[in-house]
């Protein structure tokens, strides 16, 4: 699975998974597409495992709203693009290029304004995450 791919998938089972309260199992379960791999299933649970620092983190950063006011689909992204930054292994160009990419093609409506708002967010975070530094 490429690595966009895998960020799709991983988007699509979380939102499942809040959208319907289930477990990973169930939403896995629950796609006709039978094609992921254990690497897709892997970083989901390590999604999983720091959801809530994850969590606390896109709280923390958001300004004049809460975290249950965005909707699934953006919070998925967000906190995706959340988890590998913390992991620190890819360069923050590409994590931000990809929310923003997947943002345009599951959340924004053509007038960039969810684009916007994780971008603000995104940046946001990653200077959060960067000022102990």
């Amino acid at each position: 699975m490429k690595k966009r791919e895998l960020r799709i998938f991983s988007m699509q089972i979380l939102y499942n998974m809040e959208l319907n309260n289930t477990s990973l199992d169930e939403a896995l379960a629950n796609i006709d597409d039978e094609n992921y791999d254990n690497e897709a299933k892997e970083f989901i649970l390590g999604i999983l495992d720091k959801k809530d620092e994850i969590d606390d983190i896109i709280s923390k950063n958001l300004k004049g709203y809460t975290i249950s006011r965005l909707n699934l689909v953006d919070k998925q992204i967000i906190r995706i693009a959340t988890y590998e930054m913390l992991k620190g292994n890819l360069d923050i160009k590409i994590i931000m290029n990809e929310a923003l990419e997947i943002t345009k093609l599951f959340s924004d409506e053509g007038n960039h304004k969810a684009v916007s708002f994780n971008n603000r967010l995104l940046q946001n975070i990653y200077q959060s995450l960067n000022e102990g530094d």
